[in-house]
């Protein structure tokens, strides 16, 4: 590691906005159409903390992705440059589209220049050797704020290696997104609480009102990706045991892509198959999907553009399977420095406001990004708390109030391992997704789909392994 951080008195916990960054908030919340930003005061200011090894760092380089929520985007770069000029370090703040980000990451670790900070919204464990270890950095960040939620760590923590590769400050759960009319029509107003249940129902509403359920099946979808996962586990099925076996080929792996076979014909269409990140959100947004698992940024969209169809768009939890109810998050909000990196401590001093100040970073993504470390955003919970009033206008103000317990039923993308850098290549490669569409388009049989998934994802372990790093 570059740096290694002394002990240091803990810091008192923050208000809601420190003076310096308000001005950022402000904006963030007005570019992104869901309201003026509420004041919620707080302690006294705490300092920033400052490179203190090592040559002073006098700039910082972050590349990060175009957030779901564009208003925290506007306050994120406010909020960057004023810790920066505070620590006379030179912020600047880049930003691509999230799939661009790895591509970009990969050219420049070629090349051995470029950012010192990356950011994005998948773990992405497969880059653990192109990146500086965060164990000291978490060390002081777990003294401060308690412990990680598990779902996070094991997004960002190898076990194998005892390393923290990236630093998964936050996450977004994937409830599913309905549309209660339809759903009300065929006797559900709560959606479907089962896999079943989203067969039985979602067949009534595609045959009586042509709209489909709209769920990805492209390898290039992270929520497919997701998707699939959370099909998979309610069968009891997984990539990949906890200790990193391989056991993607199962009798429950194979049950499920036949579900899927049966859920696709009968309650969706072929564009699915090609579907991209936004596709389903503009499906739901469009009237076209009666039924996503997303975040809820599908549903901040609607708020701020079509206000009639964000009354109609309502919440689950994880459908249950024969197995299990679980679903992966959304996002695991992850952040890396780079081995090139020339400002590896400006980074880490940075991440570590940044976790400081995690209650800016819930507000200004209107709760898109929920904290890695609960005790940063306590007006989160209770019954006053944002999840349960929402502050940006819903109708019922307690619309989110089921994400409360989203942690009970969401996992991260290992499970029920760790994410280790098989399965972030795995997830890279969009093996899942690419196994149910082959068998839901009728190209191989579920066992055949199965069986590919198998000989795809064999090698990938076996190289790692072979590295020592699973």
């Amino acid at each position: 590691m570059a740096k290694k951080y002394g002990a240091r008195s803990p810091l008192s916990r923050r208000g809601f906005l420190r003076t310096s960054a308000s001005a950022a908030g402000a904006a963030g919340v007005a570019a992104s159409g869901l309201g003026s930003l509420i004041g919620c005061g707080g302690d006294d200011d705490v300092p920033m903390t400052t490179p203190d090894a090592g040559r002073r760092e006098t700039q910082l380089r972050i590349l990060g992705w175009t957030h779901f929520v564009p208003g925290h985007d506007v306050w994120f770069d406010t909020f960057a440059r004023a810790w920066g000029e505070a620590n006379g370090v030179e912020v600047v703040v880049e930003r691509v589209p999230f799939n661009m980000v790895r591509p970009t990451f990969m050219a420049e670790m070629e090349s051995g220049t470029g950012h010192d900070l990356y950011e994005w919204p998948t773990p992405q464990a497969d880059l653990e050797p192109h990146v500086v270890s965060l164990n000291d950095m978490m060390t002081e960040l777990e003294a401060r704020h308690g412990t990680m939620i598990p779902l996070c760590r094991q997004s960002c923590f190898n076990p194998r290696t005892n390393n923290f590769y990236a630093l998964n400050h936050g996450w977004a759960p994937d409830p599913a997104n309905f549309r209660s009319s339809l759903w009300s029509g065929v006797g559900m107003p709560q959606g479907p609480s089962s896999w079943q249940q989203l067969l039985e129902g979602g067949r009534q509403i595609k045959a009586a009102m042509n709209v489909h359920v709209g769920i990805g099946l492209a390898g290039t979808d992270p929520d497919a990706n997701m998707a699939c996962r959370a099909l998979l586990w309610s069968y009891g099925a997984s990539v990949q045991s906890a200790n990193a076996e391989v056991v993607i080929n199962s009798p429950q792996s194979i049950a499920a892509v036949e579900f899927m076979r049966e859920l696709y014909a009968d309650t969706m269409v072929p564009e699915v198959l090609a579907w991209g990140a936004a596709d389903n959100n503009i499906a739901l947004v469009e009237g076209r999907a009666s039924y996503i698992i997303n975040s809820i940024s599908a549903y901040r969209t609607a708020q701020a553009n079509v206000p009639a169809t964000a009354a109609d768009i309502f919440f689950g939890r994880a459908l249950m399977g024969p197995a299990t109810a679980l679903v992966g998050a959304h996002a695991n909000v992850s952040m890396m420095v780079a081995r090139h990196a020339r400002n590896p401590n400006a980074a880490q001093d940075f991440m570590l406001h940044l976790v400081e100040h995690y209650n800016e970073v819930v507000y200004n993504s209107a709760l898109y990004n929920l904290p890695a470390f609960p005790s940063t955003t306590p007006q989160l919970t209770g019954d006053d708390g944002w999840l349960a009033q929402d502050p940006f206008e819903s109708e019922p103000a307690n619309k989110l109030s089921l994400l409360t317990d989203a942690e009970s039923w969401s996992t991260n993308v290992g499970y029920p391992g760790a994410a280790n850098p098989a399965v972030g290549e795995v997830l890279a490669s969009g093996i899942v997704p690419q196994m149910f569409l082959r068998a839901a388009n009728g190209e191989m049989t579920s066992e055949q789909a199965v069986q590919w998934a198998e000989d795809q994802i064999a090698p990938i372990y076996e190289r790692w392994r072979a590295e020592g790093l699973i």
